[in-house]
């Protein structure tokens, strides 16, 4: 709703997300959100003498906002947010997480990610959620899903609903190679 409206929350962490008795979801803390066209950038990053200052939440602030001078914020600088929040409820590890914050940057802008399946075999993740993490937490904003694709595809998750390929044959659709058939 807010993304359609042209406003981006800037600050999605799992604190910021209130989940009720009944599933009803509410987003809070709307005090580093940005209306685009505004003029107003808030990227959360003060420059400092000795180097960069990110205030906020840096595990859950995509990649390109992270240095001084970054792009403004966008919808997919929110779905980046989803997408730790997302892998982080999965794995219980933050994405990115190293043993320095500059060792955590770097894996960051590199897109340096173990899939959830792979960081926490046991819990038997989804594919179809480890891909969505992996999509949303592309260091590429342009490859990241929509905000709209992010919540169809937890949607229908939820749902049960399961992810089908379609192929047509005949005219309009594909060839048939009866070597492909077993009969």
């Amino acid at each position: 709703y807010a993304h359609k409206h042209g406003v981006i929350h800037f600050d999605l962490t799992p604190a910021n997300i209130m989940v009720g008795e009944f599933g009803e979801v509410s987003v809070i803390d709307w005090g580093l959100s940005a209306s685009r066209g505004s003029g107003s950038s808030k990227t959360g990053i003060h420059e400092n003498k000795g180097g960069i200052f990110v205030f906020s939440s840096s595990q859950y602030r995509a990649p390109e906002h992270i240095e001084a001078g970054s792009s403004e914020p966008g919808p997919p600088s929110d779905v980046y947010s989803l997408g730790a929040i997302l892998y982080e409820a999965l794995t219980e590890q933050p994405p990115y997480y190293k043993e320095t914050l500059s060792e955590s940057i770097a894996a960051m802008k590199q897109g340096d990610l173990d899939p959830p399946e792979l960081k926490a075999p046991e819990a038997g993740i989804d594919p179809v959620l480890s891909k969505l993490c992996i999509q949303a937490l592309d260091p590429d904003p342009e490859k990241r899903p929509s905000m709209t694709d992010f919540k169809d595809t937890l949607g229908r998750f939820l749902r049960r609903e399961r992810e089908w390929e379609i192929i047509r044959f005949g005219e309009q659709g594909m060839e048939i190679d009866p070597d492909e058939w077993i009969t």
